[in-house]
């Protein structure tokens, strides 16, 4: 089973586990939440539209559950993610983000699904603007220390004919 299949499946059904967690939150609470990784999320894509590399990657868990799995089908911990997004902040000289849907799920009070589908324009330094859509995003997200943060990462994305539009690490 491919990865673009298996990971999803995987959450969905990780989600129907922790869901019992749901029910003892309050309508109010579940808002709290919600609101609370709305703005999480959208200071996230903030620093990626700045092409803040430090700023961008504050907002991943540097734990040892981490996983990022790529629109390629390549999944990484976070040292190969983090070395992903700095050499490609490092080449791109802007990037738009742009929202059509998101979903936020909340699992548990210190736990959300967060699925986001939109559009995503880079422009490489020196280069032309790469249009990607559809393009969608799906986050697992939780509070470490207070503070919302990404543990899971999955993209998935139509690249337009001619490839990718950022480079990619070597493969682990």
């Amino acid at each position: 089973m491919t990865t673009r299949v298996l990971l999803p499946s995987l959450l969905l059904v990780f989600g129907a586990w922790v869901q019992p967690s749901q029910a003892a939150m309050t309508p109010k609470q579940q808002e709290t939440v919600r609101a609370e990784v709305s703005r999480a999320v959208k200071a996230f894509i903030a620093a990626c539209e700045q092409v803040d590399v430090a700023r961008a990657l504050a907002f991943e868990a540097d734990v040892p559950e981490f996983l990022y799995a790529d629109a390629d089908g390549s999944m990484y911990e976070y040292p190969g993610f983090r070395e992903l997004v700095t050499r490609s902040f490092a080449a791109s000289s802007s990037q738009k983000v742009i929202t059509r849907r998101e979903k936020i799920l909340v699992l548990a009070p210190d736990l959300v699904l967060y699925a986001w589908n939109g559009a995503l324009e880079m422009t490489p330094k020196g280069g032309t603007t790469v249009h990607v859509e559809p393009y969608s995003l799906t986050l697992l997200m939780r509070k470490v220390a207070g503070a919302w943060r990404i543990t899971y990462q999955h993209e998935s994305g139509q690249v337009p004919p001619g490839g990718s539009p950022a480079p990619t690490a070597p493969k682990e």
